[in-house]
Parts: C-alpha cells; sequence; structure tokens
C-alpha cells in the first residue's frame, strides 16, 4: 500500500495523530538541523495560478535569541530557505509529505511583559525569486533563438536567471516538464526591467501551460488539468469525520460566450486571429447577450494556434462555476489542482467532482483547514 493510500485509509477511520516538521535549508538547500520543536505556530496557504503558488508563516520560540536574523550570530540569514512536512504517526510509523520549500519574505519579532519572545517569519514560494517580489529582475539582456522548443526556452529562462546570481537552486532540481513540441515563433529579445516571470508566464499562457515550483521545490512546465476526466483523489461524503462544512456559490459574472484571439502580425500585414462564439444553448449570445472578451499574445503566430486558444477560452469561459469552500480536518496528500468528490445533499451537491483552486493548511492541527474547490455547471 503507497503512503498515499494508507493515509488516506488512516485518516478516514478517526482524527488521529497528526504531526509536522520544519527544516531549515541552506542556499543549495542542503538540509540544517531542524527546529520543529521550537514551532509554536504556522499556516501554508497555496493557489491554483502561474507562478507563485506557495505562501506561509511560522511562528518561533526566541527566548534562547536563536532566530534572531543575522549574518553574524544566530540560525537564520536570507540565504535560509526551509522545507515543510506535515502528516500523521500510525502505530508509530509516521507518514509525511512535503509541502513546499520556502524562502524567507519578511521577518518580525516580539517580546511581551512575561517574556515571551518570538519571531514570525513570512514565507514565500521560490517564485518570488523570479517575480519581482524578493528579486527577479532582468539585469542583462538576453535572447530565445527563433525555432526554440518551448521546453528548452524555458530552461533558458531559468539557467540565465541562476546565472544572474538567483539562488533558486535549479542546477540540483531538474525541470520536470511534459514533452511538447511548439517552438518560439521568432527570436524573443529580452530587455532589461523584465522579470523572468513574465517571460515564463508568456511562454506558459501561449500554449495554456502552467509554469510553478511543486512541492519538492522542483519547476514543473506542464499542461493544465482537466478536471472531467480525472478521478477523485479523495471524497468527501455526506456524513463524513473529515468534513466540517460546506459552502456552495455560482460565479455568473465571469462567463464569456464570445471570444477573440489576436496574434502577431507578419511583414505582409497578415493578422492571425480566430473567433469562438457561443450561438446554442442557456449561454449563448442570443439567450443572454454578447459577453465578450478579446485576448492579444504575440507568441501566436498562425490561424491554427489562434484557433486552438479560442475554442480553449471558449469551453472554459462559456459555463457557470460553482465554487464550493470546505472546512475540514487537515487532509495532508491534499495539493491545489487535483480534483476531490464532495457529497452533501443538504446543499444539492451530489457525486460532485471539483477541482481545488486555493488550499488552507494549519500546520498545528488543533485547528481546521479549509479549500475553495471548483467545477463548472452545465445549465440546460
Amino acid at each position: 500500500m503507497s503512503n498515499n493510500d494508507q493515509y488516506i485509509s488512516e485518516v478516514k477511520k478517526s482524527i488521529t495523530s497528526y504531526i509536522y516538521r520544519v527544516i531549515p535549508l541552506d542556499k543549495d538547500e542542503n538540509e540544517l538541523e531542524e527546529i520543529t520543536e521550537d514551532v509554536l505556530d504556522g499556516t501554508i496557504n497555496i493557489s491554483l495560478q502561474n507562478g507563485s503558488r506557495r505562501t506561509g508563516s511560522i511562528t518561533l520560540d526566541n527566548s534562547r535569541g536563536e532566530y534572531n536574523l543575522s549574518s553574524l550570530e544566530g540560525n537564520l540569514w536570507l540565504d535560509n530557505k526551509f522545507k515543510i512536512q506535515t502528516g500523521i504517526r500510525v502505530n508509530g510509523q509516521d507518514i509525511l509529505f512535503d509541502q513546499g520549500i520556502f524562502v524567507i519574505g519578511e521577518y518580525n519579532k516580539s517580546n511581551n511583559s512575561q517574556g515571551n519572545a518570538t519571531a514570525n517569519i513570512e514565507l514565500y514560494d521560490k517564485f518570488s525569486y523570479l517575480d519581482g517580489t524578493i528579486s527577479g529582475e532582468v539585469v542583462n539582456t538576453f535572447l530565445i533563438p527563433i525555432g526554440t522548443n518551448i521546453v528548452d526556452a524555458i530552461r533558458i529562462v531559468l539557467d540565465t536567471a541562476q546565472t544572474d546570481g538567483i539562488q533558486i537552486a535549479y542546477d540540483i532540481k531538474p525541470l520536470i516538464a511534459e514533452a511538447n513540441s511548439f517552438v518560439t515563433p521568432y527570436t524573443m529579445y529580452i530587455d532589461k526591467g523584465k522579470t523572468y516571470f513574465d517571460i515564463l508566464k508568456t511562454l506558459a499562457d501561449a500554449i495554456s501551460y502552467t509554469v510553478y515550483f511543486d512541492k519538492q521545490g522542483y519547476p514543473r512546465f506542464e499542461p493544465a488539468i482537466i478536471p472531467e476526466n480525472e478521478a477523485p483523489f479523495i471524497v468527501f461524503e455526506e456524513e463524513d469525520i473529515l468534513k466540517s462544512s460546506v459552502n456552495s456559490r455560482l460565479e455568473v459574472r465571469e462567463l464569456k460566450n464570445d471570444i477573440r484571439v489576436e496574434g502577431i502580425t507578419w511583414e505582409n500585414g497578415v493578422l492571425h486571429d480566430a473567433n469562438s462564439t457561443i450561438t446554442t444553448g442557456a449561454t449563448s449570445v442570443s439567450r443572454i447577450g454578447r459577453r465578450s472578451l478579446l485576448i492579444e499574445d504575440d507568441v501566436i503566430y498562425n490561424d491554427t494556434l489562434a484557433q486552438q486558444r479560442a475554442d480553449y477560452e471558449s469551453d472554459v469561459r462559456s459555463k457557470i462555476s460553482e465554487t464550493v469552500n470546505v472546512t475540514f480536518y487537515p487532509v495532508d496528500n491534499l495539493d491545489v489542482g487535483v480534483v476531490v468528490g464532495i457529497t452533501d445533499s443538504r446543499i444539492n451537491i451530489s457525486d460532485g467532482r471539483y477541482q481545488v483552486r486555493q488550499l488552507n493548511l494549519p500546520l498545528r492541527k488543533d485547528t481546521e483547514a479549509s479549500m475553495d474547490t471548483q467545477r463548472t455547471v452545465d445549465i440546460i
């Protein structure tokens, strides 16, 4: 039985012994001495998006002055990162899951009249090194040649960032990527002042891919999951011991039924574009009026790519989204992007299949976790 299978089996039986680990890393992501026993509290927040997905915070007992932010004394400096794991203990065996590798974003320390000294560290995703939050501005102009495979282009950006002194430890963590035949349609000149994330997001958006750092701190570049094609990772049933409350809402404001995509203009003046319009059904233009969206993307260099993008966006945006918020006893092997099942007859949810979009996990499991999940609803 895998860790995932054993974990879900155990956590469904009863609320058991939750555990976690907080491990400082050096700039190359080698593990230093574990500091879990000094962690008083903490949270991890994860959002399904391109770029920075993970933030968190930890509060440390600083009564001995070990966690002052200093390059000369104490155990913390700006080149430290943190590896966090959470899980359960079953019959003396620890089942732990990685929750990310984080960098120091903000630091605060305090002391009260009782002499309780604490250090609070706001933790950021490694993408904060690339998107301008901590660093990430391009300092030396570089280029990506015409005809470069999209995966190789991603590598060029990450390698250039590291060459420019950004400590993403990319050299010890090879890029995980889906094979893709898409190539850059022209030489991309990357000027100073942009961020490395600007370029990564441009390349990802062109083919509806996602780019982010995963739970283990590895860079990922892969197609978005189609929830309808995925089996539920876990099902929160009607009277599930894990489930505390459920709230459902329908998102109608973002619905679009007329999509136009425009690509780049070649020397002969031809604009590569495409339209996708919903003409039948409950969300058609004739039924609810025209709700338009223009997408301009200079990486789209032919009509086929433009039409593919228009059809994709139309399929996604012409449906009403249902968002379900669930509070629950923490399930440590969940992540954003996975599909979960939710059933609750009290709010008319029956065998619903939802994609996790937002996830909030406490380190100390005396409080509940929460998640926002989403699916599209077929309106007849």
